[in-house]
């Protein structure tokens, strides 16, 4: 009986949340145009009705089970894949009906690799204006670096660089800031300071903008970042050691499988399929970040019968990260996965960009 796959990133197109949109908060990436456009893409294709599992990035895991296009898993406690799997990864695969992260809720998804985000920056450009090198978010906020940085087409990611600066999570809630030290004017401000750091903000260019040393650093994803500093020696990364942002990609069940018994019903073969990416023996520490850690690599995120697997720390952060080696423990043990935001938190959101 044969498993289908199909690997489908449901991410949003580059241009969809561009710097307009974040500069005039024209649309956020929570926005329901963003999300309809998106999960459509995998059910277009005749190939998604036929298979029995498909790819969905972490951030639009919560969409797409609102929108009904996948299922539950069945019965993961019985299955050796799911032992595997520490707290943290049970917690970003676990949701509600509504997609919200919910203990009560059912297991939709099964993670096979994790990146973060990372900063990269032009080691000679910043020390001749009189810069530091960054180690930390606010590293950014140096007057030398004022529309001199690339940061990624995602409001969340830009809402959370402002909250690690003012010593909160990139995960706060409304309910959480009024709590904190920190007032919504301050984090206003400090948004406000940030967005008058960035020269452009994209997904896709930002890459080129310092490759051709329009801007000096650049936020962007560890997939993007650790090959392009591979590639010249004045380029130096980063993992701010506050913590960053995680993103994972994960396995995931149709709604309409039919790799089954009689073409009905998910395969049975899925088990077998989660529980062989999960392998110890299919991870490659060497390789680091470069095209995504296994899930068993993640430290503090581990379960209590797996053995953490060393990380090596070092002030050497961008020699180490381009020859594929982990940040730092301590940094990714303060990092998060970003999760779905309540209807308070969204309203802030939209205030905060709508200036």
């Amino acid at each position: 009986m044969p498993l289908t796959l199909l690997q489908e990133c449901l991410d949003p197109p580059a241009g969809m949340l561009g710097r307009k949109n974040l500069k005039q908060a024209g649309c956020i990436a929570f926005g329901s145009e963003q999300q309809h456009y998106c999960l459509h893409c995998c059910r277009k294709k005749k190939s998604a009705s036929r298979a029995d599992v498909v790819t969905v990035g972490d951030s639009w895991l919560g969409p797409a089970i609102k929108a009904g296009y996948l299922q539950p898993l069945q019965d993961v406690d019985s299955f050796r894949w799911w032992d595997c799997l520490a707290p943290h990864w049970r917690r970003l695969v676990t949701r509600n009906l509504s997609g919200q992260a919910d203990p009560k809720g059912q297991v939709w998804a099964v993670p096979y690799r994790w990146g973060c985000t990372l900063v990269a920056f032009n080691t000679n450009k910043l020390c001749r204006r009189g810069g530091v090198p960054i180690h930390d978010w606010s590293d950014l906020l140096q007057p030398c670096l004022k529309g001199r940085v690339a940061f990624l087409d995602s409001p969340r990611e830009l809402v959370g660089v402002a909250l690690k600066t003012l010593g909160l999570p990139y995960n706060c809630t409304y309910s959480q800031l009024c709590k904190s030290h920190v007032s919504l004017q301050q984090l206003q401000q400090r948004l406000q300071h940030l967005r008058d750091q960035v020269r452009l903000f994209s997904s896709r260019d930002h890459t080129r903008a310092l490759a051709a040393n329009d801007v000096w650093a650049i936020v962007g994803s560890s997939l993007d970042l650790i090959p392009l500093a591979s590639r010249s020696s004045n380029i130096s990364i980063t993992a701010p050691v506050s913590g960053t942002a995680l993103w994972a990609d994960l396995w995931t069940v149709p709604a309409h499988a039919s790799g089954g018994s009689q073409m009905q019903g998910p395969s049975p073969l899925l088990p077998a399929w989660f529980e062989f990416a999960l392998q110890p023996s299919r991870m490659q520490p060497s390789r680091g970040l470069q095209l995504g850690a296994s899930p068993l690599q993640l430290p503090g995120h581990l379960s209590s019968s797996q053995k953490e697997h060393d990380v090596v720390s070092s002030s050497e952060w961008a020699s180490q990260l381009i020859d594929g080696v982990m940040p730092e423990k301590e940094t990714l043990m303060r990092s998060e996965f970003l999760l779905p935001l309540d209807q308070d938190t969204i309203a802030m959101y939209q205030k905060l960009l709508s200036v």
